[in-house]
C-alpha cells in the first residue's frame, strides 16, 4: 500500500506543478500582449519566413517577421493557426504593435493577431490536470483494494 502512496503521490504532484507553470506562462504572455495592445504603438513589418515547429505528430505553425524602428531592424516570431498561415505570404506587410520603451517586443495586430499559442498552454495545463487527477484517483482505487 505504501508503495503506491510512494509511486502515485509524487507524479501527481509533478503534474499538478507543470499545470500551475503553464497556467502562470500564459497568464504572463496574456498581460504581455494586453499592455501592448493597450499602450504599444503601431509599425509596419515585413514577413521573413513561415516556420513549422513539430512536436510528436502536432505541428505548430509560426511567422517570423522584421521591423525597423529609429534605424534600428527589429526581428519577432509569433505563433498563428494554421488558417492564418497559409493566407500570409513572405515578403509581404504586415501590421504590428510594438511597445516603445521595448521596441524589440512587438505582436502581429488587427486581423494577424492569434492566440494559438494561448490554446496551447491552456490544452497543456489542462492535460497536466487531467493526468494528475488520474494519479489521485489510481492512488485511491489502489488505497481501496489495499484494505
Amino acid at each position: 500500500m505504501l508503495l503506491f502512496v510512494i509511486c502515485y503521490l509524487p507524479v501527481a504532484v509533478i503534474f499538478l506543478i507543470m499545470g500551475v507553470f503553464q497556467l502562470r506562462r500564459m497568464r504572463a504572455e496574456a498581460h504581455l500582449a494586453d499592455e501592448i495592445a493597450r499602450s504599444g504603438s503601431s509599425i509596419r513589418g515585413t514577413i521573413l519566413d513561415h516556420i513549422v515547429h513539430t512536436q510528436g505528430r502536432r505541428s505548430f505553425y509560426a511567422i517570423s517577421y522584421q521591423y525597423q524602428q529609429n534605424g534600428q531592424f527589429y526581428d519577432g516570431e509569433q505563433e498563428v493557426s494554421h488558417e492564418h498561415y497559409v493566407l500570409l505570404t513572405d515578403g509581404d506587410d504586415v501590421d504590428l504593435c510594438y511597445l516603445e520603451q521595448k521596441p524589440d517586443i512587438a505582436i502581429l495586430v488587427g486581423e494577424d493577431r492569434d492566440d494559438a499559442r494561448m490554446r496551447r498552454y491552456r490544452n497543456a495545463a489542462l492535460g497536466q490536470f487531467g493526468l494528475a487527477l488520474v494519479c489521485i484517483f489510481l492512488l485511491l482505487i489502489s488505497l481501496t483494494f489495499a484494505h
